[in-house]
């Protein structure tokens, strides 16, 4: 597991992470198609809560491994479960990838680390820490090469993915605002911060962070334990539509978090209007990840 991250949207904190996979050394560069698989998660429930699935709390979606090149065909499903270990405890998470497409279509499994899926939990409550292990017990003899009902070999699990809640700066607001010179205004104001080392402004299309532009150098933070407000302005928008911020802030340990999105519309003419879905520009708490 890779990348752990805390987001937040909409007044709801996760915690996301990838899943990842590669061959072993023993198949690596035997052109290794990924068919079936079954991944068991154990995680902290103080966090979490019980019973994902079942409360509508997690998502998973195909990662880089087993995503189709093909726009509108899928060679992967997935499917999702809350299952109870041997023995009734604990409670897991059981995500099951089945193979849909023909023989030959399965992703190839490189030498080093690719991404299998990417999995989003709902935090329950941010104060406890987020983590989320492979439970092996389960996992034996789960997995098989998309062209034929063999089990791989030497299938290793075992690690787990953490993060600490610990919250270094808290921000109070978040806002992205039009100019008189029709550029975007940046805003956001820190109540305290603690070993921040600054501030990065990323920007997107969409509403997905994954594919989110850094457009700001770093900004530095001060570190303070009053209010402190910042502006940066973004003056390199050169097509009509509406555009996502959001605000990266980086601790001096190498802890990021982020805040957002806020939105905007631009328009080469200066008329600019509200996006069709608002979306909250004011954060109450933010919470770090690890790059």
């Amino acid at each position: 597991m890779a990348n752990g991250a805390f987001t937040e949207s909409g007044g709801v904190n996760y915690f996301e992470f990838d899943i990842m996979a590669q061959a072993t050394p023993e198949e690596q560069g035997e052109l290794t198609r990924f068919g079936d698989g079954m991944i068991h998660l154990y995680y902290n429930t103080d966090a979490f809560g019980e019973d994902l699935y079942t409360h509508n709390n997690v998502e998973v979606s195909l990662g880089q491994l087993t995503t189709s090149p093909y726009p509108g065909v899928d060679f992967y499903l997935i499917l999702l479960n809350d299952t109870a270990g041997r023995g009734g405890y604990p409670v897991l998470l059981a995500i099951t990838l089945e193979f849909i497409s023909n023989e030959g279509n399965g992703g190839i499994l490189p030498a080093t680390p690719i991404q299998l899926v990417h999995v989003k939990f709902v935090v329950q409550d941010p104060s406890q820490v987020a983590s989320v292990c492979f439970w092996p017990n389960e996992m034996g003899g789960q997995s098989f090469y998309d062209d034929q009902w063999t089990y791989y070999n030497n299938v290793a699990v075992g690690n787990c993915i953490y993060l600490n809640p610990t919250v270094p700066v808290e921000l109070s607001h978040f806002s992205a605002t039009m100019t008189a010179e029709n550029n975007v205004q940046l805003t956001w104001v820190s109540q305290t911060e603690t070993s921040v080392l600054g501030y990065n402004v990323y920007r997107s299309a969409d509403s997905d962070l994954g594919g989110a532009l850094k457009v700001s150098p770093l900004i530095e933070g001060t570190n303070t334990s009053h209010a402190q407000t910042y502006i940066y302005v973004d003056e390199e928008l050169y097509q009509d539509g509406t555009y996502y911020y959001w605000l990266q802030s980086v601790d001096i340990d190498g802890t990021v978090s982020y805040h957002g999105p806020a939105s905007v519309v631009f328009s080469h003419g200066g008329q600019t209007g509200t996006p069709p879905i608002p979306l909250a520009t004011k954060l109450e708490n933010a919470y770090p990840n690890p790059f």
